[in-house]
């Protein structure tokens, strides 16, 4: 049964006009990692039916009428740092808007700050809720895949720090949903499509002395600290976690500095009746023991039965606001295969995830890209992604991304990601037009470039690969004529 309704949503999916031929985004158009300082709370809505909601997993992560995809950063602490966004392929910028207030957590229908690049007349696609000041491009300019055009913030009608990316096919302006799967089959948009995890995990974790009681609520950033003083009791622990099983419970314990039980709650209903996406929660705790006892201690959270983290504090004597560690060490790698001559190019971190800092605070990452050793784009952001746009690297090149974590105070040593750019296929003599086959083609295209000036990486007509474009060309087509590559 269930195979035959997976079915028949896939045949909705079609008659929509959701489903893409190719792969057209080079580039994911966020700079987190999706699970780990990402989150994607809301998919494209396939189901026409008032009322109804389906996404291309066929899951209910969406809602009705939802025409695009949402994903959260973790915190406005995250936003005011800086999260990039970036075009997710080549276009010329439509429309662009950056007036609006960014940190906005009802959503009531107000206007946002955004772009709207178009593809060639195909297709465009929307960038919203940006932060404040940060449109970097302008109406008409022409941009590049992987291109920074923005930073995440909670602008328009939002209730989250979030980019809500949008997808839609010209002329028609029908609903794109670039992400392929079970209920939105044939090929994926993305060059690379991100993966994403239905497991529970930690997305950020804290543990402070302040009252959280009279703060306000996450999307705003609760304090932490890796260290408390003896007699700052109670105090409070608090955790973000996405994919919250329904009727979750929850148990902390402190664990002394010799690794036994110094306190622990008993099982706490969470109280969600349903499956979350995303839950952050708080609970305050008195451990008299601390008072006397300084050293390492650890508290343990489990989330119905299963240990979810084990976050060491250091209990001091006294307060000491000197006290800091540098971050976790991370690493680093380029991803989505080899890299050819004019791609995007993205660089993603690995981090400890919520440990990503020992004493929990909100880390940032300098990226620092490279051609041959010559320095060309550096930015500091909180995302664990970043990206080189498209038209940059060359054939044979060295391309590197060098990414240094700090907390604001201090920074650890870069470490650093490199490759050679793939130099692709040889020539092929004669093929002038570069379609895999020597024909009258190809003399079409020497007669267009007939005795101009001729660099490979932008004209066709040399069909013999010796920089001028003449009568020799047409020679080196009608001796390979019919000849494939």
């Amino acid at each position: 049964m269930r195979a035959h309704w997976i079915a028949a949503m896939a045949v909705i999916a079609l008659a929509r006009g959701l489903v893409v031929a190719q792969a057209f985004l080079p580039v994911f158009p966020i700079g987190v990692v999706p699970d780990a300082d990402g989150l994607i709370v809301r998919r494209v809505d396939l189901n026409p039916a008032p009322g109804a909601t389906l996404a291309w997993d066929c899951s209910a992560l969406t809602s009705d009428g939802h025409a695009g995809t949402d994903i959260e950063i973790r915190s406005f602490a995250q936003q005011a740092i800086g999260v990039p966004v970036f075009a997710a392929a080549d276009g010329v910028v439509l429309q662009a808007h950056d007036t609006e207030p960014d940190m906005n957590t009802q959503a009531l229908g107000q206007p946002s700050n955004f772009v709207l690049i178009d593809h060639g007349g195909v297709r465009t696609t929307r960038y919203d809720h940006l932060r404040m000041g940060s449109v970097s491009v302008s109406v008409g300019q022409q941009v590049r895949a992987g291109q920074q055009i923005g930073l995440v913030g909670s602008s328009g009608s939002s209730a989250w720090p979030h980019l809500h990316f949008e997808v839609r096919a010209q002329p028609g302006d029908g609903v794109v949903e670039p992400w392929s799967g079970p209920c939105r089959p044939g090929a994926s948009g993305w060059k690379d499509q991100p993966s994403e995890s239905s497991s529970l995990r930690v997305l950020d974790f804290g543990v402070t002395a302040a009252n959280l009681g009279a703060m306000p609520p996450p999307p705003h950033g609760w304090p932490a600290s890796g260290h408390l003083a003896m007699m700052e009791q109670p105090h409070w622990v608090w955790m973000l976690v996405s994919n919250l099983p329904a009727n979750s419970t929850l148990r902390v314990r402190w664990l002394r500095p010799s690794g036994t039980l110094g306190l622990q709650t008993g099982v706490m209903p969470l109280g969600n009746g349903s499956p979350l996406r995303r839950l952050a929660w708080r609970v305050q705790g008195s451990v008299e023991e601390m008072v006397h006892t300084a050293g390492t201690w650890r508290v343990q959270v489990e989330i119905n039965g299963s240990l979810a983290i084990v976050a060491p504090i250091e209990v001091l004597p006294g307060p000491d606001p000197s006290f800091n560690r540098a971050p976790a060490p991370i690493t680093a790698e380029l991803v989505g295969g080899p890299i050819g001559a004019g791609d995007p190019v993205v660089c993603r971190v690995t981090t400890a995830g919520a440990l990503d800092d020992p004493d929990f605070d909100v880390v940032r990452f300098t990226y620092t890209w490279s051609v041959d050793g010559v320095p060309v784009r550096e930015a500091t952001h909180a995302g664990q992604a970043d990206a080189l746009a498209a038209g940059i690297v060359e054939a044979g090149r060295s391309v590197a991304c060098a990414v240094a974590v700090s907390d604001g105070a201090l920074t650890r040593a870069p470490v650093v990601a490199s490759a050679i750019v793939d130099a692709g296929a040889a020539p092929c003599p004669g093929d002038a037009d570069g379609d895999g086959l020597v024909d009258f083609n190809d003399i079409t295209a020497i007669l267009s470039d007939w005795l101009n000036s001729y660099a490979p990486a932008t004209g066709p007509g040399d069909a013999n690969s010796d920089g001028v474009v003449d009568f020799n060309d047409i020679t080196e087509v009608l001796s390979r004529w019919l000849d494939p590559c």
